[in-house]
């Protein structure tokens, strides 16, 4: 049986230029750990962390670290590690440091397992202590708890009152607002300057969800981070393995293909057959952050790479590299990364697994690369949808899944084999990597005409001289 891919003869009409994509990649400038597991100040080749989590930068961009399992907060100054507060006083019968509570100077202060921090306009960082279910204010000489009774669970009101469970992420919008990614209660709260939390966005439910929506319906499942550049927010949803986004009081998925409730395998892929941010997968992310040209950077932490949105929504993966003495570069590979922040170019990732701070130069190179055309197929209802196709001196290649999809099939992408599995009507056709007929072209599974027409009985035609493609 023919695959009906078309529903009547349909023209396709073209524009040919050029793509302009932009290639970024991080290269390794430093380290900041000495490759151990525990607690130690020093320089930053002979400082030892356990668990860092959360990373900032204070007005003199001196970078702090949330040293977690030892419930410390670090500071990094002229190439040295301090403690600025935070001790350990009790030992489990594992010998691992034991998280408590208590406010007061830095000298006094103690935390339970924190997490991330946030620089306000005063100069002063904003803390989650996630275990200890509170949001505490590290000021020029003293922590104090901000909002939290200590409690866990969820409770709106004034900041005294108040109640988190496991709080993780957060930042602060233009107008001195707190914004929290409470994540044992999946939604995000807001601190007003006058110190009453209420839910921002996302519905309380216990067990999380996922639904897009407006502020006060839609759902999330464990959001770890957020990230506020002017009225727009991004919020890691980690359990639901997406990006969201909040504007003008809607909720919507920018990145991630959410399986929520479904099987781990169906989740966490490092490629997929299309760069579009809806057709991505995650597995777990946990932060996020921007760079000065609005790439949105995301830490895909249980895939262990750092991958980024561009300016166009499409997403990629960064190549992490590291230059040799001979001049050549070599894969760097990273085992957790779980925080980023980017500071004159270069991009500070905090990895949970490695107990380290790794300092990667940014590179962003603009190439011009093949010839695309950027098709539009005419249906005879009018329907109009874009089908990109790349032509060079021996083939032209359509893309899989959106060539499939726009007649109505089903397109699953196969990681462990590389293949593209197309449901249409009754019948499955199964698309396998072999980089002739079928390629990876910038994230994307194209398929040459020729081999589609032989194969599948296809009645596609290229017009060489007008640069048009018929389909029948």
């Amino acid at each position: 049986m023919k695959i009906k891919l078309i529903v009547s003869v349909a023209v396709l009409f073209y524009l040919l230029q050029f793509n302009f994509a932009s290639a970024h990649n991080l290269y390794l400038s430093s380290i900041i750990d000495k490759g151990e597991y525990g607690s130690k100040d020093g320089s930053v080749t002979e400082a030892i962390f356990r668990n860092p989590y959360g990373i900032a930068f204070d007005k003199e961009n001196n970078l702090y670290i949330v040293d977690s399992k030892n419930n410390m907060l670090k500071k990094v100054t002229d190439s040295k590690v301090t403690t600025v507060t935070g001790k350990i006083d009790l030992l489990d019968e594992k010998g691992l440091p034991v998280g408590t509570f208590k406010d007061g100077t830095f000298k006094d202060a103690k935390f339970n397992e924190p997490r991330n921090i946030a620089l306000n306009f005063k100069g002063e960082f904003i803390l989650t202590d996630t275990n200890n279910n509170l949001i505490r204010l590290v000021s020029s000489s003293k922590i104090t708890t901000l909002a939290g009774t200590g409690e866990v669970g969820y409770k709106d009101g004034k900041n005294n009152i108040s109640k988190f469970n496991k709080p993780t992420g957060v930042d602060i919008d233009k107008n001195g607002n707190i914004y929290i990614a409470d994540t044992g209660n999946n939604i995000i709260r807001m601190i007003s300057t006058k110190l009453e939390v209420a839910t921002f966005a996302g519905k309380y439910v216990e067990k999380g969800g996922y639904l897009d929506g407006d502020l006060q319906t839609a759902l999330f499942n464990e959001p770890s981070d957020i990230c506020i550049v002017g009225d727009v927010f991004y919020v890691v949803d980690s359990g639901n393995h997406a990006i969201r986004k909040i504007e003008n009081g809607q909720v919507t998925t920018i990145a991630g293909h959410v399986f929520y409730g479904e099987t781990d395998n169906e989740y966490g892929v490092s490629d997929d057959i299309s760069m579009d941010a809806k057709y991505s997968k995650f597995k777990f992310p946990k932060a996020i952050t921007t760079l000065t040209d609005g790439t949105i950077v995301i830490a895909d932490t249980w895939n262990k790479k750092i991958k980024y949105i561009d300016t166009l929504g499409n997403i990629k993966e960064f190549k992490i590299l590291t230059k040799l003495q001979d001049g050549t570069t070599q894969d760097f590979g990273i085992s957790g990364p779980i925080d980023i922040v980017e500071l004159n170019n270069k991009l500070y990732v905090s990895d949970i697994w490695d107990n380290c701070i790794y300092v990667f130069d940014i590179e962003i190179t603009n190439e011009t690369e093949q010839a695309v055309d950027l098709s539009r197929k005419v249906l005879n209802k009018g329907k109009i949808t874009d089908i990109p196709v790349i032509s060079d001196e021996t083939k032209v290649l359509l893309p899989v899944r959106k060539f499939f999809e726009q007649s109505g099939a089903i397109v699953t992408w196969i990681s462990e084999t590389r293949e593209a599995v197309v449901k249409i009507e009754d019948n499955e056709y199964r698309f396998q990597v072999d980089n002739d007929n079928i390629k990876i072209v910038n994230s994307t599974m194209m398929v040459g005409i020729k081999y589609l027409n032989e194969k599948y009985k296809q009645d596609i035609v290229y017009d060489k001289t007008s640069n048009t493609i018929f389909a029948y």
